[in-house]
This record gives structure tokens, C-alpha cells and sequence, in this order.
């Protein structure tokens, strides 16, 4: 029952950063979460960052196809008891250097992702592509402990100016992964 809240408190637009960060809208997301709807999300960063006793996001993240994202980074940084990820819809991200830094790290009990969840997000407007140190994301699935197969398909950027990794510790600490395919090294010759 939601009470006396009117519908506008179940819509969230705009920029989310920090929106449900540190545990403290748990019992928002715990006691209205099916009512919950998301539209022309800006920004993504930090927004469920160190929510230890999150175990559950039932809504997607739907973003504006005609306006641009920041970025995700530490999007669910620490968010250890979570079980699932929530979809992220209709993403044109425009910022620079790691748009997806720590963007699940340590999600210790995520298991599946499918193979297709990052093809909402477009990743052709990212700036500062000509630095040889420009990273897309370090520690994407850092601490991962659980997943069993990582969805590689979001691994479009090539940056052959690069001397340093485009995407470092992306699979540290994955020990139950069975399968990383696909993913493009820039220095390939063949």
C-alpha cells in the first residue's frame, strides 16, 4: 500500500548519482519497487554505490535516447548481496575516461548477465578517444565472484594509441566464470 504518496513519488528522471548510494533508500526500493518507473535517466554514476543489503532491483534503468548518459561508473560498486542487475535501456553515453570504471565490482552474488545487456547502451559519442591513457573502464567486474559468464558484447572501443590496458582488472577476481569469448585486442595482427 503506498499510502497518501502520489504517483510523481514512483517516477524517477534526471540525474541519479549517489540517487540510492550507502543503503538509504533500501526500504523505498524494498516497499514500492514494483511501482517504481524510470525515464530520461542522465546519470548513472554511483547510484546504488555501497548498498551492502541490496538484494533486489526490480525496475530497469531507462534512459533518454535523445539526451546522453555521463556515465556508470561504480553504478553498483560494492553492492554485495544484489542477485541481479537491472537493465539499462536507450543509454547515449557522451562523457570520457571510465564511463564504466568499477561498474559492478565486488556484486559478489550476480551469477548471469545476458550476452546482449550492454546493447542499449551506445558507447559511438565518447570524447577524449585520442589519449594514448584513455580507458574505458578499469575493474568493470572486479570482485565478481559468482559470474558465470561475462557478457562481452560492450566491448566495442579500440584505442590503438593506447600503452596501457583500454579495460585493466576487468575480470579479476571472476573465479567461477566459464566463458570470456569475443573480446578485440587492438594489437592483433591477423
Amino acid at each position: 500500500d503506498s499510502g497518501d504518496l502520489p504517483e510523481e513519488a514512483f517516477n524517477i528522471t534526471g540525474s541519479c548519482k549517489y540517487k540510492f548510494a550507502y543503503d538509504s533508500w533500501n526500504w523505498y526500493i524494498d516497499t514500492y519497487g514494483n511501482r517504481i518507473k524510470t525515464s530520461g535517466i542522465t546519470d548513472c554514476q554511483n547510484m546504488f554505490l555501497n548498498s551492502y543489503a541490496l538484494e533486489l532491483i526490480p525496475f530497469d534503468i531507462n534512459c533518454s535516447n535523445t539526451g546522453t548518459v555521463s556515465g556508470f561508473n561504480s553504478m553498483f560498486y560494492e553492492c554485495n548481496k544484489l542477485r541481479e542487475i537491472p537493465r539499462i535501456r536507450g543509454a547515449l553515453v557522451s562523457m570520457g575516461t571510465g564511463v564504466l570504471g568499477d561498474f559492478m565490482r565486488n556484486c559478489k552474488r550476480v551469477r548471469y548477465m545476458p550476452d546482449d545487456y550492454f546493447d542499449e547502451i551506445d558507447f559511438s559519442k565518447i570524447t577524449n578517444c585520442n589519449s594514448k591513457y584513455y580507458y574505458i573502464g578499469s575493474s568493470i567486474f572486479y570482485g565478481c565472484a559468482s559470474l558465470r559468464k561475462i557478457p562481452t558484447k560492450f566491448i566495442r572501443y579500440d584505442n590503438p594509441q593506447a600503452n596501457t590496458s583500454v579495460y585493466p582488472n576487468l575480470f579479476n577476481s571472476c573465479y567461477a566464470a566459464d566463458e570470456i569469448t569475443n573480446i578485440p585486442c587492438p594489437y592483433a595482427t591477423d
